[in-house]
């Protein structure tokens, strides 16, 4: 991809206010991509599965560079909103946008542009406006402490096995873990058992995940991870009823987590010979994921319901 010689004037700003202000006054869209496009073959290059986006290409109409713009915006509602990504980047001509549209489609897209380009403004998830390259180093962040959550779980847990007898870290904390739908709930699909199933608490189990990562770890991100392993933690609870109860009355990080944990456990396959009991087991599990789910999709109903005009 041939990096664009001219910046939009917008880059050159240095706060969100004056970003947005520029955005909204200085572009003009040139061309609408839409949310599909479709190739000379007759193929169809969307965005990507779970995304009501578009992409349009704009003219700064104070100094004439074009940018390619890409909305991504996502159906599973966070706290009330959609999560959505707005990125802005430089390109040279028409042509150029034509050929990015054509071969990139949806987070492989935008990934694209954060890990190459220095000229882009994006608005992130968690509601800020931040230089791609900033974004880019983010991620790159947040990809480490993963890994070393990782390999935490796997020293924590090192020699034991499920009820089937296969090694508990590769057979159910990884399974957990790539259930995750971001980050943070891989983190936490990878530990939620340690403070359980370990001598250690969950806020030693949250100190060696920070010493380990250089006190990468942001403070706030830090606090989500340990209030996810305490209330994971069924020994803080009188009982399995009160343990599971919990979770019907929130919907944050644990909640991801444990419908994650009770999904791989209720996977009858993962018996060669299942037993009655085991039978037993799995109806439990599945009904304690019925109940969860149910209470987390009234409530997201309710927010929505209250932030629809």
């Amino acid at each position: 991809m041939v990096q664009s010689n001219k910046q939009c004037c917008i880059f050159n700003s240095y706060s969100v206010e004056e970003v947005a202000k520029k955005i909204g006054k200085q572009l003009k869209t040139v061309k609408d991509f839409g949310d599909t496009y479709i190739r000379p073959d007759g193929s169809f290059n969307t965005l990507h599965d779970l995304d009501y986006g578009g992409r349009e290409l704009m003219k700064c109409e104070i100094c004439g560079a074009l940018l390619l713009w890409q909305s991504s915006r996502c159906p599973v509602y966070y706290d009330g909103y959609p999560l959505e990504t707005n990125l802005y980047y430089s390109v040279n001509s028409k042509n150029e946008a034509d050929e990015i549209n054509d071969k990139y489609s949806g987070f492989e897209f935008e990934y694209k542009y954060l890990d190459n380009s220095k000229n882009a403004w994006i608005w992130c998830m968690d509601g800020e406006w931040r230089w791609s390259k900033d974004e880019a180093n983010r991620k790159k962040m947040e990809k480490n402490i993963l890994e070393i959550a990782r390999t935490l779980a796997k020293e924590l847990h090192s020699g034991q096995t499920d009820k089937v007898g296969k090694d508990y870290f590769s057979e159910h904390l990884c399974r957990v873990a790539d259930m995750g739908a971001h980050w943070l709930e891989k983190a936490v699909g990878y530990l939620h058992d340690a403070a359980e199933d370990t001598p250690y608490s969950e806020e030693q189990v949250l100190q060696m995940l920070q010493e380990r990562s250089g006190e990468q770890l942001r403070d706030d991100d830090a606090k989500d991870i340990l209030e996810a392993l305490t209330m994971l933690n069924s020994k803080t609870a009188s009982s399995r009823e009160e343990y599971i109860a919990r979770f019907c009355q929130e919907d944050g990080l644990a909640v991801a987590v444990k419908l994650n944990d009770l999904s791989h456990n209720m996977d009858i396959t993962r018996f060669e010979n299942p037993t009655e009991r085991d039978f037993e087991r799995v109806k439990r599990y599945k009904n304690e994921y019925k109940k969860i789910y149910k209470a987390l999709c009234k409530r997201i109903d309710d927010r929505v319901k209250k932030y629809s005009w």
